[in-house]
């Protein structure tokens, strides 16, 4: 269960620093393009928006994924803390449907 976990954790760590930097990095370069694209093509306009939607959505599951292989509350204070706080916040957005 401990290596189990350790490289949960490993895997969690990796998808957050790395891809998501790299990801970090592809929407600051996507932005002023898309700009360009509005002001000199603006038929693909619309395409160079989908495109930095596509890379927020992407950045958004790459995090979730993250958080769900390794939540941070289960380092910070064991499983017993994190399973509380995993279902208070599942009840909370059950609540809020």
């Amino acid at each position: 269960m401990q290596a189990q976990d350790e490289e949960r954790r490993r895997l969690a760590l990796e998808l957050h620093d790395r891809a998501g930097q790299l990801l970090i990095a592809l929407k600051w370069k996507l932005g002023p393009l898309a700009e360009e694209i509005r002001q000199q093509c603006p038929n693909l306009s619309a395409l160079a928006q989908d495109t930095l939607l596509l890379a927020d959505e992407l950045s958004n599951e790459l995090r979730t994924v993250s958080h769900l292989l390794h939540p941070p509350v289960v380092g910070e204070g064991g499983l017993s803390p994190a399973l509380r706080s995993y279902t208070e916040g599942l009840e909370s957005a059950a609540a809020s449907l």
